[in-house]
């Protein structure tokens, strides 16, 4: 499970960063496709990290508490992008407004900080 939870995780930060930055210049199809692909894989990656660490019992200090906590926000945070992605693309409009563009690096930044701090939670 460990193995698949990393694998996915990893796919979702390729995914995220690639449908952001390509969603900067103009707003397609494949950019939404991406980012709800990136956020299933990100969903179940975080399911499967959950269950690793319940099996485990993995030890609680005070780096596992932030990236959990950071985890669940970088999570909430994608989830709330790809809602107004989505809802921007139903109005059939190519271009997304600077608000939500920084919005979109924001949410990336936090969740890869949270996958950078991933590799240091023993």
């Amino acid at each position: 499970m460990l193995f698949a939870a990393i694998i996915l995780t990893t796919i979702a930060l390729i995914l995220y960063t690639w449908s952001i930055f390509k969603m900067r210049k103009q707003l397609r199809k494949s950019h939404v496709i991406g980012l709800t692909v990136s956020w299933l894989c990100d969903f179940v990656g975080t399911l499967l990290f959950f269950l690793v660490g319940q099996q485990t019992k993995t030890k609680v200090t005070p780096m596992f508490v932030f990236h959990s906590l950071l985890g669940y926000l970088a999570l909430f945070l994608m989830l709330i992008l790809l809602v107004m992605v989505i809802r921007q693309w139903k109005k059939q409009s190519n271009q997304l407004p600077s608000a939500l563009r920084n919005y979109a690096v924001i949410a990336w930044l936090v969740w890869v900080i949270d996958y950078l701090t991933g590799m240091m939670v023993r």
